[in-house]
């Protein structure tokens, strides 16, 4: 018996594993696809900051990375803005090189703004549903409620978004 419990815990801790990576350790390829995007996302005022990147394994080996960016001073303003983008990622080889991970940019939306809300890259939950196959992820957020001044929200929540990889289909917002 505890060995068919040892073997449904590595089951399940293999199933579902979502790595962070910091700026500078990110996969070399996932970072040039990520700067290419934030270019497209900021004005030639605004500064990124806190940049963040996961990639996430399903049980099927299936992988997806997702980005998290904060971006402030856009029109050279007292402004911000908080994007999700998610990565498929595929493997591939030409004839006598060896196999590299490739990253292609499946959607991207806006998760946090002044006056909105605002998310915690820090604190990120990856899972997924194998019927339908989807990638679900949880961000904690603070909200601005009444009283609240502009870039501070005080309320606790948490913003759920999921996607169905390969199936075409955008991220979806589930709270």
């Amino acid at each position: 018996m505890k060995s068919l419990t040892i073997i449904a815990l590595l089951f399940f801790l293999s199933a579902t594993l979502a790595v962070a990576y910091a700026e500078d350790n990110a996969p070399p390829q996932l970072k040039l696809q990520a700067d290419s995007l934030a270019a497209l996302l900021k004005d030639s005022y605004a500064e990124e900051y806190g940049r963040k990147y996961y990639v996430f394994t399903q049980g099927s080996g299936t992988r997806v990375a997702a980005v998290f960016y904060g971006f402030e001073g856009y029109g050279l303003g007292n402004n911000w803005s908080q994007y999700l983008a998610v990565f498929s990622v595929l493997s591939g080889a030409e004839p006598g090189q060896l196999k590299t991970d490739y990253f292609s940019l499946l959607d991207v939306v806006k998760i946090g703004a002044k006056g909105w809300r605002a998310a915690d890259f820090e604190k990120v939950k990856i899972t997924h549903n194998s019927k339908p196959f989807e990638t679900i992820i949880v961000i904690s957020i603070k909200e601005v409620i009444s009283g609240d001044p502009p870039n501070f929200p005080s309320k606790q929540s948490q913003a759920q978004y999921r996607i169905q990889p390969f199936q075409g289909e955008r991220l979806r917002v589930e709270n």
